[in-house]
């Protein structure tokens, strides 16, 4: 029998991966990114600290910097990698919780365990980026 969190990898592989990269982005398992040559425009699925075998919780983080700005701050701090992580919270750039985003402006967390419907959750998260990430991550873009 599959644990919870084999189950929630083989949905975001299965599922809503693919659905993502059909929208356009790239990327697999909890770390997504819109195409840009001249930004880091990143998603990241964040799973709480409180995850366990029989559930989990998670969230999606948002984060925009433009490549240069980020490579100079490589320069000053030797810390950073060579490319920033969504679920980071970076000095530089900007972030925000998909919940911010959404019409209820609180931080939202899905559900995930044995009794989820999958395509559900699935079409909710896939929607959540779309419909609310992708506009303000292009818009951040255009407008730094």
């Amino acid at each position: 029998m599959s644990t919870v969190q084999e189950k929630f990898k083989e949905l975001l592989k299965g599922t809503v991966a693919p659905a993502l990269r059909k929208n356009g982005l790239k990327g697999s398992g909890q770390e997504y990114s819109l195409k840009s040559g001249d930004y880091w425009a990143l998603i990241g699925l964040q799973k709480s600290m409180y995850s366990d075998a029989q559930g989990l919780k998670f969230t999606i983080n948002i984060y925009v910097v433009s490549k240069q700005q980020w490579d100079e701050a490589r320069e000053k701090y030797s810390y950073f990698p060579k490319k920033p992580s969504p679920n980071t919270k970076w000095q530089l750039g900007w972030s925000e919780r998909i919940g911010m985003l959404m019409p209820s402006k609180l931080d939202h967390w899905w559900e995930f365990d044995n009794r989820t419907n999958e395509n559900e959750l699935a079409e909710q998260v896939v929607h959540a980026i779309m419909e609310y990430a992708v506009p303000v991550m292009q818009s951040r873009m255009q407008n730094a």
